[in-house]
């Protein structure tokens, strides 16, 4: 394998389909890389899991998870916003690392 590979469904939105691109480009030569897109990870769905594995000195094999999530404008009620934390709190003792981005900051500092 060249460089990282992606699994999953295609990315939906279109913030998701931009990110595709980014990822794509920016992992192209890391094969200790698999990113899935539209995963389910204990229970949850996900937007991007990036799953690690390095090779450390010794031999000794490092896996780390890492879920990006892409918050629209509905993620800002509070419903959402509490579901998504106690989600995160799950991933988290699962040894996940949640990375959120607001995607309407976002769209508001980088339009498109």
């Amino acid at each position: 394998m060249d460089g990282a590979y992606f699994a999953g469904a295609p990315p939906g939105s279109e913030a998701e389909r931009r990110l595709f691109g980014v990822a794509s480009r920016v992992l192209a030569d890391k094969k200790h890389i698999v990113a899935t897109f539209n995963d389910i990870l204990f229970g949850f769905e996900t937007d991007i899991v990036f799953h690690i594995t390095e090779d450390r000195s010794g031999g000794t094999l490092v896996r780390r998870t890492i879920n990006f999530e892409i918050d629209g404008s509905n993620h800002l009620t509070y419903r959402q916003s509490r579901f998504c934390d106690l989600r995160d709190q799950v991933l988290k003792a699962h040894g996940v690392k949640v990375v959120r981005a607001n995607l309407v900051l976002l769209n508001k500092t980088y339009p498109s």
